[in-house]
């Protein structure tokens, strides 16, 4: 649309509740200049404005009873060769795609005052359009399939979101996106290692620097175990940390996509990608993934989120300065924890600050293997992420990981079954499909606690990151259990002196940092 966009886009109706307020946003806050604000009959103006030097215009309207408030969808295009730029348009994908539920597009043929004795000639060719949908929500942001849900509208309406290459966001594809970079990008910051994050419904089901793919990985995702250290070892590992939670992912990763990652993302299930950048090709292999559907975005690696930022709640409008501590001074390199540790602690800290609060991650080796996120209290977060990495650690039993191949049978749904199986949370009905698939011998394992029992106790050198401190001794009696041996968190609870005693009575090293990471 780029062409039509920068020749021919001249003017944008936008419908508005309240002409006054909607000017006064324009003028004084965004800084737009006031074209023009003329009277046009009873109950009628016609107010338009337009961002300084630029010559397309905005005429905020208030006479579409049937377009609600906010939907740009009148769209004027001056130019002289009407019939052949509608069929431009109509060839453009945005256009072709949508008509369903678009806008129509105004095509004003040649330099005419419509309000005079020119209207009627103008009308005729208005009757002769299509249907096309909104071009632009903010300057340079294309529409948004839909909002939270498909029966939700939505658009960016301020400030610049990431590139779109290929594919068509929705509100949680961008919410995924702008969370999951940010995560990745300051962990890259702080680790000096390359990192990738896996992304569902606003949280992170993994996340990880790049470093060494074990041998049940590397079986897994068909990659070479000897491969690590690059940008694909780190989306490896983050995905294997919670496989699950990860189908259907968003990827983030922190730096240019590479051909090797790229072709990698083509044998998985995910939505979509975020990344700073494309090595030449990875852009257009990935664009082919799912029959061309597959959401491709780049980031602006230099852009800096303002200092404060917005939300809207139910009609109330909540500042607040943006969450920018950096975890690298609360949890500084005073020699309190060694190089490896502190690495998985800030690797902790940063996947915190950017999950569903409340929040617990278990870091082990540069990969965060348990999430516990979104609960209401702190405990079930701890329970669940050593649920995760526990989970995580017995799919690396030969009993687990050797199951016996079954021929047809997926990649995911071969993880599920062994997924069940390590954590034994079958239904009954399960049960009896598993001792078919697996034979006797495996579903005789199922009920046996004694390996797994055995082979928990060897795991070990996990970290917790804590979002907020930890209010009671038992949280580290569960942290014991899932081979936690450092705990880092914020302190200042009235019980953290039994915390601290509990975590030394299990040799674990308790660091205190004072910087709460509340996300929501």
């Amino acid at each position: 649309m780029s062409r039509l966009a920068i020749t021919h886009l001249q003017l944008i109706s936008l419908p508005v509740a309240d002409q006054d307020r909607s000017r006064e946003f324009y003028v004084d806050v965004l800084g737009f200049d006031l074209v023009r604000d003329n009277p046009m009959g009873p109950g009628q103006r016609w107010v338009q404005v337009a961002p300084k030097g630029a010559q397309t215009s905005i005429t905020l309207v208030t006479w579409f009873p049937t377009m609600p408030p906010g939907s740009a969808k009148g769209i004027v295009l001056e130019t002289d060769d009407l019939d052949g730029d509608v069929v431009i348009l109509a060839r453009e994908p945005a256009v072709r795609d949508r008509c369903p539920r678009a806008g129509r597009l105004v095509a004003y043929c040649g330099h005419r005052d419509w309000r005079s004795r020119n209207r009627p000639a103008w009308s005729e060719r208005v009757a002769s359009t299509a249907w096309v949908p909104p071009l632009v929500a903010a300057e340079g942001t294309p529409p948004m399939r839909y909002g939270m849900n498909p029966h939700q509208s939505a658009s960016i309406v301020a400030g610049h979101g990431p590139r779109v290459i290929n594919g068509e966001p929705s509100m949680i594809n961008y919410l995924d996106a702008l969370n999951a970079f940010e995560l990745v990008r300051e962990a890259d910051d702080a680790t000096g290692a390359p990192a990738a994050a896996s992304f569902k419904h606003v949280s992170p089901a993994g996340a990880a620097l790049a470093g060494a793919v074990d041998a049940t990985a590397a079986r897994v995702w068909r990659v070479d175990e000897a491969a690590d250290g690059g940008l694909l070892s780190a989306y490896v590992r983050a995905r294997d940390a919670d496989p699950k939670s990860s189908f259907g992912d968003v990827v983030a990763l922190s730096r240019p996509v590479d051909l090797a990652t790229a072709e990698f993302l083509r044998t998985v299930i995910c939505d979509g990608l975020i990344a700073p950048g494309f090595e030449p090709g990875t852009a257009e292999v990935l664009a082919a993934k799912r029959d061309g559907r597959f959401l491709v975005l780049e980031a602006d690696p230099g852009r800096t989120p303002p200092a404060t930022e917005r939300r809207d709640v139910l009609g109330v409008t909540i500042e607040q300065d943006r969450d920018r501590e950096p975890v690298t001074a609360a949890l500084p390199d005073d020699g309190t924890l060694d190089a490896a540790t502190r690495a998985d602690a800030l690797l902790g800290l940063v996947t915190l600050r950017y999950t569903q609060s409340n929040s617990v991650a278990l870091v082990r080796g540069g990969a965060a293997i348990g999430i516990g996120a979104g609960q209401q209290n702190r405990v079930d977060c701890v329970r669940l992420a050593g649920a995760k990495a526990r989970t995580w650690w017995l799919r690396r039993h030969p009993f687990v990981d050797g199951l016996p191949a079954v021929d047809g049978m997926g990649r995911q749904d071969r993880l599920n079954w062994q997924i069940r199986f390590a954590g034994r949370e079958m239904t009954a009905g399960q049960r009896t499909e598993f001792g078919a698939l697996f034979g006797a011998e495996a579903g005789s394992r199922y009920d046996d606690p004694a390996w797994r029992d055995d082979w928990v106790a060897a795991l070990g050198g996990v970290t917790l990151a804590s979002d907020g401190f930890l209010p009671f001794r038992d949280n580290v009696e569960y942290a014991a259990a899932a081979g936690v041996t450092t705990i880092v968190e914020p302190g200042g609870s009235a019980r953290t002196g039994e915390v601290a005693d509990s975590a030394a009575a299990h040799g674990i090293a308790h660091v205190q940092t004072g910087l709460r990471l509340f996300h929501h």
